[in-house]
């Protein structure tokens, strides 16, 4: 498999092979979560290799691993698991671009850009009702102009009376 031990800092183990670099986390002064992520030199993206072998498995029987207390045992006890796992799956193997980290990569992205798309659309909708709170009518058409697609129906209804408030005030 040629996995080398390349890095140890506290909370962190870093092994690589010529394919891959696989880190076992450990957020020590977080949440006490214990990891295993699998990236590639010179990406940016690293993958959880939990979703990596559930790929590989074609399993969506996902269980959290249980481990002991100290972040090196935990990490021989995984290792001993992922050593059947590793040449078994091919993880050793896995590049950039392998099928499942490809499909991973876009699975991700997507995510991510649907999670942008609902922050922008919570601003948008922010925006629009601090302005037809203080009845800046003006500022809630610029806010919902071109996005009623996006918005609920109330929102539409408000931007005929603001449309009308707008003319009212500009006695037209």
């Amino acid at each position: 498999m040629g996995y080398s031990r390349t890095r140890e800092y506290k909370g962190l183990l870093e092994y690589r092979n010529s394919k891959n670099i696989l880190n076992f986390i450990f957020e020590w002064n977080r949440d006490y979560s214990f990891y295993c992520q699998i990236e590639f030199a010179g990406e940016q993206t690293d993958y959880p290799l939990s979703s990596v072998i559930e790929r590989l498995k074609n399993s969506t029987d996902t269980k959290p691993a249980k481990f002991d207390t100290q972040f090196g045992e935990r990490v021989n006890k995984w290792t001993k698991e992922l050593k059947n796992d590793i040449p078994k799956l091919g993880i050793h193997l896995l590049t950039k671009s392998s099928e499942v980290i490809y499909k991973l990569k876009n699975e991700i992205e997507q995510q991510s850009l649907e999670y942008n798309q609902l922050l922008e659309l919570e601003a948008l909708k922010r925006s629009a009702d601090e302005a037809w709170n203080s009845n800046n009518y003006q500022n809630y058409m610029n806010a919902v102009n071109g996005k009623l697609g996006q918005l609920p129906l109330s929102y539409s209804k408000k931007l005929e009376i603001a449309k009308k408030q707008i003319m009212k005030n500009n006695g037209l």
